[in-house]
């Protein structure tokens, strides 16, 4: 089976005065669906069914993860904010997005918005296999 990751940066619903904007130059909220699996929701177009999967901050100074108090208080607040149902984008507003390999994803100069094509994985036969996958290895 194969499961790709639709990533999104998140960073401007957060308030300008706000730490995290002080801070983070990204928040990257990452979410898993199934390429081959499309969904009509009373509409022709077709939609992929997007589950979130976990959110991650880039730091402005360049360090990823060294301050924990930070790193702790967004990780709570992030929790509490995302919506943890699934959501329903349009396939042709995702397909049109640029792509990258789960082991070759550019971290210099990252878009807005990207899909990261997930490794196949024999083992993992729904979504929620490839979810507790990345979990455990997240990609950024």
């Amino acid at each position: 089976m194969r499961c790709f990751l639709y990533v999104v940066d998140t960073i401007g619903h957060w308030s300008e005065a706000g730490a995290v904007r002080q801070r983070c130059k990204a928040q990257y909220d990452v979410f898993a669906y199934d390429p081959d699996e499309v969904t009509h929701c009373c509409e022709f177009t077709p939609s992929y069914c997007l589950w979130p999967t976990y959110a991650t901050f880039l730091l402005k100074d360049g360090r990823d993860h060294d301050d924990d108090e930070l790193m702790e208080k967004l990780d709570m607040e992030v929790s509490d904010a995302l919506d943890w149902d699934c959501s329903y984008i349009h396939c042709h507003s995702i397909d049109a997005l640029p792509k990258f390999q789960d082991d070759a994803i550019p971290m210099a100069d990252l878009p807005s918005a990207f899909v990261v094509e997930w490794h196949e994985d024999d083992e993992a036969e729904t979504v929620d296999d490839f979810i507790e996958c990345i979990r455990g290895n997240p990609p950024l």
